[in-house]
């Protein structure tokens, strides 16, 4: 089956163009003939009036013939209008519309883009067969694993977001990506608890989250690497970057991610500074961007939640670690009280968000100083976060623009990462890119 993308069209609905193009033109009308009358005299536009539409003068019975002729003609106008110029821009998009991809349905394995490099950097895309409910300590079938087509276009959702975004959508990242898709049905049995990818993250939330077995904290890398792959043009998911848990649950229809998790191994050293915004001393901590994970970052994606920005500001999390810089939400003020790391061991670590002791502080100028490659960015701090309670201790890196949000924050029109996490994933993934 092939996937094809669409440009955006805006297009006009004749029947409502019509409609309202009638009735403009008939309130002209009926003003035009009351004017016309109180003076007592005709002009050239009357009589052309009169010439057009049959029965019409300056009196009560002619004015509302005229309206009816003025609602018909101004009606069929902007019907014309409306129905030529959707064809016309319909036509157009159809030329302009662009292959995608093409995937086999009878195989489970699919390799969407093959990328580059000797290890690609890898995102897979699995349809989760059950979801394991943590009150019933037991799995229940996920409907996505008997729906292909929804999973599918799930897929082609987060292709169109990556395609959309000013990080992945670059020549040098996006056509270097590996992109696998599995959809095995052989795994369809939800009796056996190791099937569910996803879980429900408590019973107060709509949150699908991904699974996270204490016993087996690597269960969804094991499931994709175990995976019979009959696509010949794959030989294994050894290197797997990112995994995108697909879940068709009609309760649980909140996103949610897992952070990868990293080894010390070979990698590019980089050292972020911050200020502490209370002793206003820096805090210099020194990570490094390594080329592989130990256990791939891992995104739980509704697939009834159809926002594009939702699988990019997933994947910010999910492509972040805590060993090596953790990229969190902008949009809350507090810790979680089901962290994956105590917050108190991430100091220095978190990327994207700072707190004060007290909401009374003031915001350092200086949110963050980058230094990579011996080369230091020094970043702002937000100062235009007009949108949030005024009790808030939270603070975050400068925005790309102040008109736009950002990315791992609440949107309201356009979202861009801020810079300063810009260039911290583009810098982790051209690195893991460049392996060996």
């Amino acid at each position: 089956m092939k996937f094809y993308k669409g440009i955006r069209v805006f297009l006009l609905r004749p029947t409502l163009l019509g409609t309202a193009l009638g009735l403009v033109w008939t309130t002209f009308v009926v003003v035009f003939t009351l004017i016309s009358m109180q003076n007592a005299q005709g002009s050239q536009l009357s009589l052309l009036f009169e010439l057009t539409y049959p029965g019409y003068a300056l009196t009560g019975a002619g004015l509302l013939v005229g309206a009816v002729w003025a609602f018909i003609y101004g009606y069929l106008a902007g019907y014309a209008i409306g129905f030529f110029y959707s064809f016309f821009v319909i036509q157009k998009a159809k030329k302009l519309t662009k292959f995608i991809f093409e995937v086999d349905y009878d195989k489970r394995v699919n390799l969407v883009q093959a990328g580059a490099g000797a290890k690609p950097y890898t995102i897979v895309f699995v349809a989760n067969p059950a979801i394991y409910i943590k009150s019933d300590e037991a799995a229940a079938p996920d409907p996505i694993i008997r729906d292909k087509t929804t999973f599918y276009k799930v897929v082609m959702r987060c292709m169109k977001s990556f395609a959309h975004n000013e990080l992945l959508g670059l020549p040098e990242i996006k056509s270097r990506l590996r992109i696998v898709t599995i959809f095995d049905e052989t795994r369809i049995s939800a009796s056996d608890p190791s099937n569910a990818l996803c879980e429900d993250l408590d019973e107060l939330t709509t949150v699908i989250a991904p699974r996270f077995d204490e016993d087996n904290p690597t269960s969804v890398r094991d499931y994709v690497q175990n995976t019979n792959i009959d696509d010949a043009r794959l030989s294994n998911l050894d290197d797997v970057d990112v995994i995108y848990a697909i879940s068709a649950s009609e309760n649980l229809t909140r996103s949610a991610a897992r952070f990868s998790e990293e080894e010390e191994g070979d990698g590019t050293a980089f050292t972020i500074t911050l200020q502490d915004p209370t002793t206003l001393e820096n805090v210099e901590t020194t990570m490094k961007h390594v080329r592989t994970a130990a256990r791939p970052g891992v995104i739980a994606l509704a697939a009834l939640d159809e926002r594009l920005k939702v699988p990019v500001h997933e994947f910010a999390h999910a492509m972040s670690s805590i060993e090596n810089g953790v990229i969190y939400d902008e949009y809350v003020d507090r810790f979680h009280d089901d962290e994956e790391a105590d917050p108190s061991d991430l100091k220095g670590k978190i990327i994207n968000r700072m707190h004060r002791k007290s909401s009374i502080e003031p915001v350092p100028d200086v949110f963050a100083k980058y230094t990579f490659r011996g080369e230091t960015t020094t970043y702002s701090s937000d100062r235009h976060r007009t949108d949030k309670p005024a009790d808030w201790t939270s603070y975050t890196p400068e925005k790309d623009d102040i008109a736009t949000s950002c990315t791992m924050d609440h949107t309201y029109y356009s979202y861009r990462f801020d810079k300063l996490i810009f260039d911290f994933m583009y810098d982790r993934m051209m690195a893991k890119m460049n392996r060996e």
